[in-house]
């Protein structure tokens, strides 16, 4: 399994309509989503408008390119073109370090990221046992994120500035649910 990480800007003006959208997914994107085999997928904004998305695949280059093939991405985009800072684009990041499994921990394990600009250290992460799983993706720019998925009850530290607004798993089984989720 492939593990994927990119971070994009979304407009300061825009950042509750962008949670909204996420939060409100369209059916068919969710599906289309899963179909092409995009897993453990989730999005984690901060108060800026910095986004960091993380995601994982068997075979990254045929999931992209058949979600890219899919009518409903090409209309999601458009709307999220709107909310994004003019010129900005996904930024991927190379995969430097990984702990644990191919296998994402519960529905229940504590999922985040710590952020980390040019010229800046991450932080140290929480102490954590080996069935955490750990990955950490750099930028040429200097730029560095953590993705940190924790067995339930070892919380990421409160100031890690980051919330997470998307879930592909828990929207997929609120829609089969009718409950609604992040």
């Amino acid at each position: 399994m492939q593990r994927l990480c990119f971070t994009m800007r979304v407009h300061p003006a825009h950042l509750a309509t962008y949670e909204r959208m996420h939060r409100e997914a369209w059916p068919e994107l969710l599906v289309e989503l899963d179909r092409t085999g995009w897993r453990d997928y989730s999005l984690f904004l901060g108060g800026d408008g910095m986004l960091v998305g993380y995601l994982e695949s068997a075979d990254w280059p045929r999931s992209q390119s058949e979600m890219g093939d899919t009518a409903v991405s090409a209309r999601w985009s458009l709307e999220m073109d709107r909310l994004v800072v003019p010129g900005t684009r996904m930024r991927w990041l190379e995969l430097a370090e990984q702990t644990g499994g191919d296998e994402p921990l519960s529905a229940d394990a504590t999922r985040g990221v710590q952020f980390a600009p040019p010229g800046e250290r991450l932080p140290a992460p929480p102490p954590a046992p080996a069935s955490a799983r750990i990955a950490t993706f750099r930028d040429p720019d200097g730029t560095n994120v953590r993705y940190l998925e924790l067995p339930p009850g070892i919380r990421l530290p409160e100031q890690h500035g980051f919330r997470r607004v998307f879930d592909l798993a828990a929207q997929l089984a609120a829609a089969t649910s009718g409950k609604d989720t992040v």
